[in-house]
């Protein structure tokens, strides 16, 4: 028996099967989902003579999308990350899937994919034991279970012994598999040993599997291990390197599920008598079916952030202010004793410090992705919403048009936005600011950083004021639906009036929807001479991500230049040890959107090829030559703060203005680099 789950070797059988053994094929509707994942298989094969090695098997019931429980074989498999089910079930049972693109890689780099994901709920036939999963689609998961049918009629396996999988020892076919993430939780107290030369029994709350070996004329048995990495730092760091390197025009076509956030958005979106946005929550699923009892485990993260907050008294001070003032403005609120809603959701959550902030130097990040004993999140069941603003490289372009120009942030953007009354529910979070206080349940009242659609429904909210106020504030409008980043605006005009009354009507077209603007500035004070000194900025950060940068481009009004401030402590260091993890590590620090400092850090790439072409694995570490070659490039990035790149790239009056084109190429590279060329009246 070659059990292959994920490699999908052929086998010869006797006859072909064209449907699963419980039942007819149903169809099921196709939503498009795009999200993009890496998954790795490591197998390993190893032959028997005469011993049949069992895998754990058992017998559930699946819920259709009729309500009809549908009885499958499923495979518990611990070293599998990810659970599976065949596509042939899906449409049996009715189930929706969706897109989502999984390349699978497996020894001897052999490669499959799974294209599509689906959530099922399954039974245990033999316990009240019920789980909802996500799982990946597959025509086929694993070879027969068993490979050869074996006499069993002279075990002896007690009577009261409900197994999981009565046909355990018939070959039949394996419509999924239960990976890592249930495995464990599935096996309970209890053990029993036919005989020494028999599997042993070992009790479930799917009922007793049988997994060992047994005598057989002849059979080979298999084992593997699937891993999907989850999105740590460093590929966070890799997306957002080769996002930054990238400038292709973005395709705008809407997805079907970006097409019904967008719906929901319209149809449910209202004003409060304060002409306060209210939003809803944009669920793609019903949160009363999949999410599960999130209480313990919030408890429990809650309990070890106080115990690491005691150990810090600045840190505990800071969280304990940030979310003091959190309370004061109304943004969240405590639940009464006794009241906590039959469905909701608790947010574990943590701190971030941000040291090159003005105003908040803490924020306290809230984690809706924690997993519910369903296996599901908040953010699982969520629809994030489409990008309803222009990219960043855009916006920095056309700020670079204007001779003068002013930036401005909006203040706690996010918590402008109220959350629906009913949705609250899905927003709790544990607090208490003393150890001997009693732990205290709350609830969060406005859009909330961490969830999967909050910055699409702030932003969304920009964009339905500019819509519903253009006929009165038409240029404000423009600017909030063209110059803006997030909560970042950077706009300007040809002249000081234009750019001052631009502002101006800005500010009143936000406090329409009670956004405030701060964190002013410009590149000529009579632009900002009624903001008070109070809510002015000296320099400008410009950011794409939570990521820490080693090297971050700024504006500096004052002299109305680009600059790049260098974060020596987030380098590399020599007596550490430099490894391809840290070198990329290094790279995709250096955040450089408009591409300036192109052929320099071109000498960094180069570098992190040769490393690929040593066949050097992530964290082998790099010979003592090449760490401090390494280490004396990057330390010369300090000389970078010394350039000034002038912001304003056009003639003042211009009359004509021309694109100059440039590209070269050698054996290890090549380039392009655009140029604007304006011609005044005086040529």
């Amino acid at each position: 028996m070659l059990h292959n789950t994920l490699l999908h070797r052929q086998i010869q059988k006797s006859q072909a099967v064209n449907k699963s053994q419980w039942g007819d094929k149903k169809t099921s509707s196709n939503t498009p989902h795009q999200v993009n994942q890496v998954v790795n298989n490591a197998a390993a094969e190893t032959h028997f003579q005469k011993r049949h090695v069992y895998l754990a098997t058992a017998v559930v019931n699946v819920i259709s999308s009729c309500g009809v429980r549908v009885p499958c074989r499923a495979l518990l498999d611990s070293g599998s990350q990810l659970n599976f089910v065949t596509t042939s079930l899906i449409q049996q049972l009715g189930i929706k899937k969706y897109r989502k693109d999984t390349p699978i890689s497996g020894i001897g780099a052999q490669e499959c994919r799974s294209e599509f994901v689906a959530s099922i709920t399954f039974e245990s036939r033999t316990s009240a034991y019920k789980a909802i999963i996500e799982t990946n689609l597959m025509s086929r998961i694993s070879d027969y279970q068993a490979s050869q049918e074996i006499d069993i009629s002279l075990w002896k396996i007690p009577n009261d012994i409900q197994l999981a999988d009565p046909s355990f020892c018939k070959s039949n076919q394996i419509d999924m598999l239960l990976g890592a993430e249930l495995f464990f939780d599935l096996f309970m107290p209890g053990e029993y040993r036919i005989s020494r030369d028999l599997p042993t029994l070992r009790n479930t709350k799917l009922g007793w599997v049988v997994a060992g070996s047994a005598s057989a004329s002849n059979s080979s048995s298999h084992c593997h291990i699937v891993t999907k990495p989850s999105l740590t730092s460093l590929d966070k760091l890799v997306r957002s390197f080769f996002e930054t390197e990238s400038h292709d025009i973005p395709i705008t076509t809407e997805s079907e599920e970006e097409h019904q956030c967008e719906e929901y958005f319209k149809k449910y979106t209202t004003l409060n008598s304060e002409g306060k946005f209210v939003v809803k929550l944009p669920f793609k699923e019903n949160p009363i079916i999949s999410l599960g009892d999130s209480l313990s485990s919030a408890r429990k993260r809650f309990l070890s952030l106080e115990n690491k907050l005691n150990k810090d008294k600045e840190l505990k001070k800071s969280y304990i202010s940030f979310m003091q003032e959190y309370e004061a403005l109304g943004h969240m609120t405590p639940l009464k004793k006794g009241s906590i809603p039959r469905v909701h959701y608790v947010i574990p959550h943590h701190c971030v410090m941000k040291p090159e902030s003005s105003s908040t130097k803490l924020r306290v990040v809230f984690d809706a992705s924690a997993k519910t004993t369903s296996g599901r999140s908040l953010n699982d069941i969520l629809m994030v919403g489409p990008t309803v603003q222009p990219d960043l490289f855009s916006i920095v372009l056309k700020f670079r048009m204007h001779r003068y120009v002013f930036t401005a942030d909006i203040t706690k953007m996010y918590r402008q936005v109220l959350l629906s009354e009913e949705d609250q529910a899905f927003q709790l979070i544990f607090w208490r600011s003393k150890t001997d206080m009693p732990l205290q349940l709350y609830k969060l009242n406005t859009v909330t950083y961490g969830t999967a659609p909050a910055s699409y429904l702030a932003t969304r909210c920009l964009v339905k004021i500019a819509d519903d106020k253009q006929d009165k504030f038409y240029r404000a409008s423009q600017a909030v639906k063209n110059n803006f980043y997030v909560d970042d605006c950077l706009a300007g005009a040809d002249n000081i009036d234009d750019a001052h009354e631009l502002l101006n009507e800005i500010i009143s077209l936000l406090k329409t929807g009670n956004f405030e603007l701060k964190k002013f500035c410009a590149n000529n004070p009579m632009i900002l001479k009624e903001i008070s000194e109070d809510d002015k900025e000296k320099l400008v950060t410009f950011h794409q991500s939570e990521i820490i940068k080693t090297l971050g481009l700024i504006w500096d009004p004052s002299q109305d230049v680009f600059k790049f401030c260098f974060n020596d402590e987030k380098i590399s260091k020599i007596n550490t040890q430099i490894t391809k993890r840290t070198v990329l590590a290094d790279l995709a620090r250096l955040f450089d959107p408009l591409g300036l400092l192109g052929p320099v850090i071109v000498i960094g790439k180069l570098f992190l090829q040769e490393l690929w072409k040593l066949n050097m694995t992530w964290d082998d570490k790099l010979h003592i030559e090449k760490a401090q070659k390494w280490i004396n490039y990057i330390c010369q990035f300090s000389d970078l703060s010394k350039l000034n790149i002038p912001r304003y790239v056009l003639r003042p009056s211009a009359k004509t203005i021309e694109l100059h084109a440039f590209s070269d190429s050698s054996l290890n590279t090549f380039g392009s680099c655009v140029y604007l060329r304006s011609v005044d009246e005086n040529n």
